[in-house]
Order: C-alpha cells, then sequence, then structure tokens
C-alpha cells in the first residue's frame, strides 16, 4: 500500500483469529473477503499472492490462471522489494537450525545479518524492518517454492531430499520437483547440496551455470565434506580443517551436515574460518529440536516435536544413544514409517501413539516395535514414564504433523515439556 497498490484479501475461514485480524486489515484501507473465493472478488486484479496452504490445483488458483493474472508466492513478491543478498534455504529436514546457525556466524563475523521466512518471521516483514540489511537467510518450504518465477539468491541451499507433504504432493517426484525449482530459476550466484542428492536434483540442473559447493564425506568428491570426525572445508584452493565433530553440542549426523552447509554458506560470505571454528561449538540448537527436557531417576526426557516427517525421527534415532521410549503420531503426511523400520527395531522399547493418525501408524509398526495408542500426549507421557528404565530416554519425535490436536509443533513440544516437568515436582525424582 506504501506503494500506491490497491490490495484485497480473500480468506477462506472464518474463526475468531480470523475475524480479529480482519478487523485489523480493514482498519488499515484494506477490503477483506471471508468464507471463501469468490470469482468476482478475486479476479478483480493485476496478480495474486497465493499462502503457502492453498494448493496449486485450488479452483481459484486454476482460474486466476486462465484469465491470465499470475499467481505467485509471498518469497516471490518480497524478493522484488529486496536489495539484500539472499541466502536461500530448503530440504526435508535440518533448515531452521541451519538458517539459525549461518546467521549467529555471520552475526559474529560482524556481517549485518536477519533469518526468517518459514523460520518465523516472513520474508516480506524483513524488507519492511531493513530493506538494505546485508544478508538475509530464508527458510522456504516446498509449498513456497511452488510459485517463484524470478526468485535468483546469491545462495541457494537444498539441504537434504527425503520423502515429505506426500499429503499434499501426490508422488516424492512432484515434492523433490518443487524443492529443485529453488535451483532451476537461479542463474547467478551459489548452489550448495548434498552429494548423494546429485541424482534427485538432476545433473542438467546443476550444470546451469551457477557455481556449486557440494557436501559429503572423505570417499566422495564433496567440497566440504567430514572424514575421521572432522569438518573440511576448501579455502582458497586447500582444505582446512575447521572443528571437530565430537567438539559440537549438537549430536547426530544429520547435525553434522547442518554444520556443514553452515559453514560452507558462510565461507562463501567471506567470513574468516577462525570465526566459523569459534561459533559451531557454542551453537546449542533450537527449541523442540532434540531439546533435552529433563532426567528423572536416571531417565532423559527430549522434545524433538519439530520432527514432523519420518525422516526427521528416523534422524532424531540416530543421535540418541541407549533405548529409547518414542512418542510419535498426529497427523500422518503419508511418508511410509517403513524408513525408519531398522532403527525402529534397533532402538525403541516402546512406542506410544497419539493423534488422529495413530491407529494407521501402529499397523505399519507391526512387526518392528511393541506400540500402543493412548490417544493424548498426556497419557504418552505417564505411560512412557511407567515404562522406562535407568539410562532410557524418552523421546517425543512425532514423525507427523500437529494440527489434529494443536496449533503446531510449539504447542505440541510445550506440552510435553510441561508434562514431563509435572512428573518431577510430583516427586518422583
Amino acid at each position: 500500500m506504501e506503494h500506491g497498490a490497491e490490495v484485497y484479501v480473500s480468506e477462506s475461514g472464518t474463526d475468531e483469529a480470523v475475524l480479529k485480524r480482519k478487523d485489523i486489515l480493514v482498519k488499515k484501507g484494506i477490503k477483506v473477503e471471508l468464507a471463501g473465493h469468490s470469482r468476482e472478488y478475486c479476479l478483480n486484479c493485476d496478480f495474486a499472492v497465493v499462502s503457502p496452504g492453498v494448493p496449486v490445483n485450488r479452483d481459484i488458483v486454476r482460474e486466476l490462471e486462465s484469465n491470465n493474472i499470475k499467481v505467485i508466492s509471498e518469497i516471490e513478491f518480497a524478493n522484488s522489494f529486496c536489495g539484500s543478498k539472499v541466502i536461500a534455504v530448503t530440504g526435508t529436514n535440518g533448515k531452521s537450525t541451519t538458517c539459525e546457525l549461518i546467521n549467529m556466524i555471520l552475526n559474529a563475523a560482524g556481517k549485518d545479518s536477519d533469518a526468517g521466512g518459514n523460520l518465523g518471521k516472513p520474508f516480506s516483514q524483513m524488507i519492511i524492518e531493513k530493506p538494505d540489511r546485508e544478508y538475509m537467510i530464508i527458510e522456504i518450504s516446498s509449498f513456497q517454492l511452488e510459485r517463484i518465477f524470478d526468485f535468483n539468491p546469491f545462495i541457494a541451499a537444498i539441504l537434504n531430499l527425503e520423502p515429505d507433504h506426500l499429503d499434499r504432493h501426490r508422488t516424492e517426484k512432484e515434492y523433490y520437483s518443487a524443492k529443485i525449482r529453488l535451483f532451476e530459476m537461479q542463474t547467478t550466484g551459489w548452489r550448495i547440496f548434498r552429494i548423494q542428492d546429485e541424482d534427485k536434483i538432476g545433473k542438467n540442473i546443476i550444470k546451469g551455470g551457477v557455481e556449486c559447493l557440494k557436501v559429503g564425506d572423505g570417499l566422495t568428491k564433496a567440497s566440504i565434506f567430514e572424514e575421521n570426525g572432522q569438518i573440511h572445508l576448501p579455502l582458497k584452493g586447500k582444505e582446512k580443517t575447521v572443528i571437530k565433530c565430537s567438539a559440537l553440542k549438537l549430536k547426530g549426523k544429520h547435525n553434522i551436515e547442518n554444520a556443514m552447509f553452515s559453514s560452507g554458506i558462510s565461507m562463501l560470505c567471506g567470513v574468516d574460518s577462525g570465526v566459523i571454528e569459534s561459533v559451531l561449538p557454542k551453537f546449542a540448537g533450537l527449541k523442540h529440536r532434540n531439546e533435552f527436557v529433563a532426567e528423572i531417576k536416571g531417565i532423559s526426557y527430549v522434545d524433538d516435536s519439530k520432527a514432523t516427517n519420518v525422516a526427521a525421527l528416523k534422524a532424531s534415532l540416530k543421535a540418541v544413544s541407549g533405548d529409547v521410549i518414542l512418542i510419535a503420531g498426529g497427523l500422518w503426511k503419508k511418508d511410509s514409517f517403513g524408513a525408519a523400520r531398522e532403527i525402529m527395531r534397533r532402538k525403541v522399547k516402546k512406542c506410544f501413539l497419539i493423534g488422529k493418525d495413530a491407529p494407521g501408524i501402529k499397523k505399519q509398526l507391526k512387526g518392528v516395535c511393541s506400540a500402543d495408542d493412548v490417544n493424548t500426549l498426556e497419557h504418552a507421557v505417564k505411560e512412557a514414564f511407567k515404562t522406562a528404565r535407568e539410562g532410557d530416554t524418552v523421546l517425543l519425535s512425532p514423525g507427523c504433523a500437529s494440527f489434529d490436536m494443536f496449533s503446531g509443533y510449539e504447542e505440541r513440544g510445550e506440552k510435553f515439556s510441561k508434562e514431563v516437568m509435572k512428573l518431577k515436582k510430583g516427586g518422583v525424582v
């Protein structure tokens, strides 16, 4: 509106939160339609910015496009006002951790940077706050990438590609194609990705004239790799050992990869290796991502509520030592629990399932581990406490979305921590 645009908002919802937001928008002079997307209302525009929650095959989206009205994502829209160097991070897992770690390293190096996007603060809000910031680190989901056309970040990172959001994307290929769009639209700058994802990304896309950094291990032809417990970075054509993996607070192979991506991206931004080396051991991670909650009678309680897909659940189990009492379930995204079959068989003593899709998940776990449908998270924590023994870890790592029971993974994680602390304060220590 500050640039002279006339803004219309069309919203399908009518709940109390929507009504409150409508009042705020109307006071700003914005026209708002609720309870659906009428043809007459929506077609009266030059272009449409679609919410990530609206599928590309929705009728109103198809009608907009059939009337030659461009439909774009908020990322695409905000980018047209951005004067910063953009670091765009996508992938199935590790996006938030990597974005926060990159920002921490850049800030420590004296760079003017901020992190946002799907991480929390919208890209457009970041630009309103400071459009000329040196670096903007943006976490981007597959939903947001479906509608980019001219988005050309300075650095584009695809951290990993594993099945996810198959409740929205009909096939793995369709999901991967949305992620890979980040590279397809890029014409300059740098791309960084795991060498084992090269075939999924496609060599024709990788050869698109943009510089590449590959992340891997010492057995692969990677630019950045982990070997013998150390992270190696290429600096001026020479390998530089940055840090011992054992010094990282974040455990697990997936977090070593997050550290390698963050180090490589920071290096491309001109950060000295000494700064990277000093920051990595200080990073303790994000809330609800393998977050230690408490120890009760020698049993550790860990909140990994941010694990909203099976690949994240699998990575979380790998990061835990000893036997696990697992709390999983919720709104399943159609990615098979069979992908975690082997590690669950080896590490999970008992699984307590919650949420809408618990019965179906229980069927998938037949022959893998003992699993009970306990309905609520409160009940799951109590049952886990009864089952666990000294040295075990009670792990909330749902492998599912949370929206059947909670407003988001954050509320789910807070509920878990609250129930654990009830046990601790109840004198069972």
